[in-house]
């Protein structure tokens, strides 16, 4: 069959070969970080590839530190950023798929300040009394840099089929095992005592990383093949002629779906053209990520979040047993109003002692669940007067898609199954 070339296929020809070569640089990130480790560590004197991290390849003073600026850190996280470009331009609409790519260039950006301007002391000169502020500041940075990842990991593994949702589960809980296997011989680092197997457990944690981001990546790439699997999350189509598939194009070219763009997977009872939709995650999705937002807002780091998320434990009524989870607030007067559809808020019926950490601080108070349509409808009206739009998302769990501003009817359809649940704490 003769090649046939439109003008109008030639633009989305030149875009998916873009984005794929974008993708590609997932892959090539993972080689090139094992490669110049392996490397470097023969170009180090002295260094044990079983007994030392993979930091110290980058100390300050290291013999090393040349080659592994010149080879990693810059070329690795430019790659890192090249391939979030990817996923992002990849993902169209699917929130998890923009997530990812932000979270992978916060590790890029974390990864060069940890290596390039905060970058450790050698073990001698840690022993020794006399680190900098630099390396001081290496270990907070190094957090962060694993937090981005983790979170990348989580959300990224709703990028790709069943599986790989099952193996990113699975390689989190690797990468986090690993990692506190190597940080509990931190103490015997910064006293230049022996390490044993310390190099074994970071690489295993970090390569661990790098196998999902290639396999993600392949994962990608081989959905924006237009001979490769089907796309992501969307029925098999059997071959078209040409001409048929350039006239729906045409037909459709306002109103159709990128090419490879996952589904969003959230259910929803609301109609797609109903202009509010859900935003809270599957179940899944926020057993995957809660452990890591809860870490946050217990840290130092708690004000990246929480101005709109909180901590709030309870007492469950028939096991008697705590629970703390993450949920978004709203301030209003002296009370912590908090939107839920889910069915933890039984335990609070009829009002029950509950605690908050709320912007670092914690408090007591009690906590009533209200599921009157009309006392709903009337507080999300007031949240989104008061935060807007995008605002009001994190806080009531539904995503406002357009103006003018909903009506009564929209918000009540929204909010169908959920409840307001106030909460006034005790003046101390």
């Amino acid at each position: 069959m003769a090649t046939i070339t439109t003008t109008k296929m030639a633009p989305q020809a030149q875009r998916r070969w873009w984005r794929q070569g974008l993708l590609g640089c997932g892959v090539v990130s993972s080689v090139l970080y094992v490669a110049t480790d392996v490397v470097a560590s023969l170009r180090y004197p002295g260094y044990s590839y079983a007994d030392q991290q993979i930091s110290e390849l980058l100390a300050k003073g290291a013999p090393s530190r040349p080659f592994m600026g010149a080879a990693n850190l810059i070329p690795y996280d430019l790659l890192v950023g090249a391939f979030a470009m990817g996923i992002w331009a990849s993902a169209g609409r699917t929130r998890a798929g923009r997530i990812t790519a932000a979270m992978l260039v916060g590790f890029a950006v974390f990864g060069t300040l940890g290596g390039g301007f905060f970058e450790m002391d050698r073990r001698e000169v840690l022993a020794a009394g006399q680190d900098t502020l630099r390396s001081t500041m290496h270990l907070p940075v190094t957090k962060v840099m694993a937090l981005c990842i983790l979170l990348a990991m989580g959300f990224g593994s709703r990028l790709l089929g069943k599986r790989f949702r099952y193996y990113s589960y699975a390689t989190i809980a690797a990468v986090l095992a690993f990692g506190l296997l190597a940080a509990a011989q931190a103490g015997a680092l910064a006293t230049n005592e022996p390490t044993p197997l310390m190099g074994i457990e970071e690489r295993v944690s970090s390569y661990g990383m790098m196998l999902w981001t290639a396999l993600l990546a392949v994962g990608l790439l081989r959905a924006q093949s237009p001979t490769g699997p089907r796309p992501l999350g969307r029925p098999a189509v059997s071959p078209q002629p040409v001409s048929q598939c350039v006239e729906r194009r045409r037909a459709s070219a306002d109103n159709e779906w990128p090419a490879q763009e996952e589904v969003a997977t959230m259910a929803s009872t609301i109609s797609a053209q109903t202009r509010i939709r859900s935003s809270v995650p599957s179940i899944r999705v926020l057993r995957a990520i809660n452990p890591f937002v809860s870490a946050i807002l217990r840290s130092p780091l708690h004000g990246l979040l929480s101005k709109q998320v909180m901590l709030l434990t309870y007492t469950g009524r028939k096991t008697g047993k705590r629970y703390t989870i993450p949920v978004g607030y709203v301030c209003d007067g002296e009370m912590l109003v908090v939107f839920s559809s889910r069915s933890w808020r039984r335990n609070l019926r009829g009002g029950a002692a509950v605690e908050v950490l709320v912007q670092g601080r914690r408090s007591t108070g009690t906590a009533v669940p209200i599921e009157d349509p009309e006392e709903v409808e009337a507080a999300v009206e007031r949240t989104i007067a008061r935060y807007g739009r995008k605002g009001a998302t994190w806080r009531t769990g539904i995503t406002l898609d357009a103006t003018p501003p909903p009506t009564r009817e929209e918000i009540a359809q929204a909010m169908r199954g959920r409840a307001v649940i106030r909460i006034r704490l005790e003046r101390r």
